[in-house]
């Protein structure tokens, strides 16, 4: 980090350094919070509906679990990133062999409401609503953050509309940490769980979208 610093110069030639022109950093956070002894992080979506007024929504996504023990100082990349497609070599492989994988995509996808279960059981939080009264509101000041940072760069269009794909990090003080913003998120599911969760997001967002197009009553310009 202090190497980092002195090459960039506290940040005043980020963007401008010739050898790192392309390059993206971000701060590694050391401290996850971990569901039995394995890093996760979550995958959840971010609707909009408009630009033109800008029309937020938020909805619940998923936890996805390394397979790993975590460990900070594994060289392992699938110990610290948590993305799926890190899966996919071992599932082929195990499917070649005529195994089952589904125990390994179910040990991948936790919901919100298995976290808040685990939490309480080891007595990390207290609090049985802790969903709505702390996690699901920080989800959503985030994203609303993010669309006031955004609005100025969208086509400015009721017509427009997007779902994207934000991904969290939550360490052991249980502060929320932004990782990345998706704009193409994968849809496709590797879980039955995460299949009927996406089914039904997908089936609210268009049925949203097509009914703000069709009732020019709740169109204010």
């Amino acid at each position: 980090e202090d190497k980092v610093k002195v090459l960039f110069e506290n940040g005043k030639k980020c963007g401008k350094h010739v050898s790192y022109k392309f390059t993206q950093m971000q701060r590694y956070v050391d401290n996850p919070l971990l569901v039995e002894g394995h890093k996760f992080d979550f995958r959840i979506y971010m609707i909009i509906s408009s630009t033109e007024p800008l029309i937020v929504h938020y909805h619940d996504g998923f936890l996805r679990v390394s397979l790993n023990v975590y460990d900070v100082k594994s060289k392992d990349i699938s110990t610290h990133l948590t993305n799926t497609h890190l899966s996919k070599k071992l599932f082929a492989q195990l499917e070649s062999e005529g195994k089952s994988t589904d125990d390994l995509r179910k040990q991948q996808y936790w919901t919100l409401e298995e976290l808040q279960e685990y939490l309480l059981e080891v007595k990390v939080i207290n609090d049985p609503k802790w969903l709505d009264n702390y996690l699901r509101p920080r989800f959503k000041q985030a994203m609303a953050h993010l669309g006031r940072m955004g609005k100025k760069t969208f086509w400015q269009d009721i017509r427009v509309f997007e779902l994207l794909g934000v991904d969290f990090i939550l360490d052991t003080d249980l502060n929320l940490w932004l990782i990345e913003i998706n704009n193409i998120p994968r849809i496709s599911p590797s879980a039955e769980g995460k299949r009927v969760m996406m089914e039904e997001m997908l089936r609210q967002h268009y049925g949203m979208q097509f009914h703000m197009l069709e009732d020019l009553s709740l169109i204010h310009i």
